[in-house]
């Protein structure tokens, strides 16, 4: 956690710092935490399908099951933006 702290601190804007922090947390149950860490992650890189997954985790965790869904269901639509998911549905 202390190289993650440095890194948030050296480089406030490196989405997956934020990412990893807030799985470390969800791993420790530090579900607040790690709710605040994702949250940060998400405003800096808000099209990140890994960031709702991590978030669909921390919410599930958290007895919040409709909002960990919609946050699946948001990783999969940016997911779904890439050319070989558009050809599969085809």
């Amino acid at each position: 956690m202390k190289l993650l702290d440095a890194a948030v601190l050296l480089q406030p804007d490196f989405a997956d710092a934020w990412n990893r922090r807030a799985f470390l947390y969800f791993l420790k149950e530090r579900l607040a935490e790690a709710g605040a860490a994702i949250d940060h992650a998400l405003r800096i890189q808000p099209d990140s399908n890994q960031s709702y997954m991590i978030q669909s985790l921390i919410l599930s965790a958290s007895g919040k099951t409709k909002e960990a869904m919609s946050a699946i269901d948001r990783s999969l639509a940016i997911s779904c933006r890439s050319s070989r998911c558009r050809s599969r549905a085809r």
